[in-house]
């Protein structure tokens, strides 16, 4: 099974990029039946054929292999085709994005507390705020 998930993905990538199996062969220095063979199954490429796969079309390995995108991989994809103004404003983003995340776990928390009648202070509420800001200063830093 795993042989026609990597031919299908293969086949997927080089008609993305609208390469013929003659062209692809060509890059990466095989014959175009090898190429056909992979597609079709016949024969499953080495790993160093499918770490050059993953270099040429820029997914990961587990990509061709599994049918699946690193998330990480994905994102730092397309963060790479940004200009500079625009990666500036997905950082900022993922800070904000990062503060609401953990501002929610901290009130998430308060909600499921113990004692559901526990009214939580304004001292509480600040102690909980700085320590967000805390955070916040720790991974501006990074």
């Amino acid at each position: 099974m795993a042989e026609s998930i990597i031919g299908r993905q293969i086949q997927s990538l080089r008609n993305k990029y609208r390469m013929t199996q003659e062209d692809l062969a060509s890059k990466l220095g095989v014959s175009k039946q090898t190429i056909s063979n992979w597609e079709t199954g016949l024969k499953t490429p080495r790993m160093g054929a499918i770490q050059k796969l993953s270099e040429l079309f820029n997914v990961s390995k587990s990509f061709i292999i599994e049918g699946k995108q690193d998330n990480q991989d994905g994102l730092l994809a397309i963060y790479d085709q940004l200009d500079d103004a625009r990666k500036n404003e997905v950082i900022d983003f993922a800070k904000f994005k990062l503060v609401e995340q953990n501002r929610s776990q901290i009130f998430t928390l308060a909600a499921h507390s113990d004692d559901p009648n526990k009214i939580v202070s304004d001292d509480d509420l600040n102690n909980i705020n700085s320590a967000l800001d805390e955070m916040d200063r720790k991974f501006d830093k990074k």
